[in-house]
């Protein structure tokens, strides 16, 4: 039986990583670039992906593709980038 334990431990640093360079954009630009999540999620998909054996590539879009309704937020604004203000 092949292990996912790599793709696991590629993806959780690959998300660490895109939230450290995310909330540094936001921080040091002041504005919150929601299109960068795409990049990210890409950047732990692709990684998961060639990490994890065994799994059809299908079937890794299909999962993708059944979890991005949950990724919309209701309430987003509706522009890509908007500015951080104080609460």
């Amino acid at each position: 039986m092949k292990s996912h334990v790599p793709g696991l431990v590629v993806g959780v640093v690959a998300a660490a990583l895109g939230a450290a360079a995310w909330a540094a954009v936001a921080y040091f630009v002041l504005v919150e670039i929601s299109w960068l999540a795409l990049g990210i999620g890409a950047m732990v998909g692709y990684g998961v992906g060639r990490y994890s054996p065994g799994v059809p590539g299908f079937v890794r879009g299909a999962v993708a593709v059944a979890y991005l309704p949950a990724t919309i937020e209701p309430t987003a604004s509706t522009t890509a980038i908007a500015p951080l203000t104080n609460p």
